[in-house]
């Protein structure tokens, strides 16, 4: 008779493990539902999107520097930004849509008329603007003429 009684006890600890483990996957499938809802639509920016905006900011005031100097602007491909050091990061809405404030340091090294300039711990302020329609981010800054509008140019 006790054999009988054992195998049904068995049968019932089976039952209520598996219970316990479709609970225990049901509620953590439910977590992770609601954490994907609550966390924002926008992708931080890579770090090869952030040396791009760097790259571009460079190229701008370099092409700016070489007019008023009367020389020919270094090209993208002799400037060389590395060791990017994001020490700030923070989300805000630009025009309506997601963007980033970012600032850090960066070392330059820029190649021009056979001389190399090397730069360590360059400061960097940038606001980048992610454009999930296009798929795309664009390098943003305060419009010159009023502050509370933006000038938007897409990153190569």
């Amino acid at each position: 008779m006790s054999r009988l009684l054992a195998i049904p006890r068995q049968w019932l600890a089976l039952v209520q493990q598996r219970l316990l483990r479709s609970v225990v996957f049901g509620l953590c499938l439910c977590f992770l539902c609601i954490l994907t809802a609550c966390s924002p639509a926008t992708h931080l920016p890579s770090p090869d999107l952030i040396e791009r905006a760097i790259s571009l900011q460079v190229e701008r005031t370099q092409a700016t520097l070489s007019q008023q100097l009367q020389l020919p602007a270094p090209t993208r491909s002799k400037i060389q930004v590395r060791q990017i050091e994001v020490q700030s990061q923070i989300p805000l809405l630009i025009e309506q849509r997601p963007a980033y404030h970012l600032r850090g340091t960066y070392e330059l090294t820029l190649k021009q008329a056979g001389h190399t300039l090397h730069q360590p711990h360059n400061p960097f302020d940038l606001y980048l603007q992610q454009r999930p329609e296009e798929k795309t981010w664009h390098f943003a800054e305060p419009s010159p003429e009023n502050p509370n509008r933006w000038t938007t140019r897409a990153l190569p």
